[in-house]
């Protein structure tokens, strides 16, 4: 996998990934993601939350508002 930035302009990243893996491809693919400054807005740090165990401890409205899962058999 080659993960490569590149920087447009000012404003712009953009993200490509590229996986070669022979065994699993018959051919390369890439993939390009585009991320614009938005200077309105405040940058968030990107927060894994597998499991959510920590999600009742941050204080961001964009997490604190997220519904809740049904736990195991409707718990």
């Amino acid at each position: 996998m080659i993960e490569r930035y590149t920087r447009k302009d000012a404003a712009t990243i953009i993200n490509e990934i590229t996986i070669d893996d022979p065994v699993m491809y018959s051919h390369p693919w890439t993939v390009s993601f585009t991320a614009r400054a938005r200077p309105d807005e405040e940058l968030m740090e990107y927060i894994c939350q597998e499991g959510e165990k920590d999600s009742a401890k941050l204080q961001c409205p964009a997490i604190r508002d997220v519904p809740k899962r049904p736990g195991p058999r409707g718990q």
